[in-house]
């Protein structure tokens, strides 16, 4: 079961129990960006892998949609000399008020096709609520 891990500026962190944000396997980060109420989230998305690609040249990434409110991209990190091996899925939505952005990553080497589809399955599934 996931606990909450920490706030901060940049967005809500959850981790599994028995895990930290210091110290964590897995990770769900949520983000909201009020300011982006007018940008794409292909075009937020770009940026964010933009970045990813600049602070590690090991990731590879590649959309897996993209839509005019939504953006959903998968990356994954091996062989870094700075970072573990991992994976991770970020989807971008486009909301009322802005973006909000719902990132999950793994510590592993090897991610299982099973448990990939069951996260890429619940990031496809997540709403924004209409109280946002």
């Amino acid at each position: 079961s996931w606990t909450f891990g920490s706030q901060t500026r940049m967005g809500t962190f959850l981790v599994p129990k028995g895990q930290t944000v210091q110290n964590w396997r897995e990770l769900i980060t949520l983000q909201f960006y009020p300011n982006f109420k007018k940008t794409p989230p292909k075009e937020f998305m770009n940026h964010f892998l933009a970045h990813l690609h600049k602070n590690e040249p090991a990731v590879k990434s590649k959309y897996i949609s993209s839509s005019f409110d939504n953006a959903l991209a998968e990356w994954n990190i091996s062989n870094s000399k700075r970072c573990p091996n991992q994976h991770g899925l970020d989807r971008v939505m486009k909301g009322p008020q802005g973006l909000h952005v719902i990132h999950y990553a793994i510590k592993t080497n090897n991610w299982s096709q099973t448990d990939r589809n069951k996260w890429l399955n619940i990031l496809n599934k997540a709403k924004i609520s209409k109280a946002q």
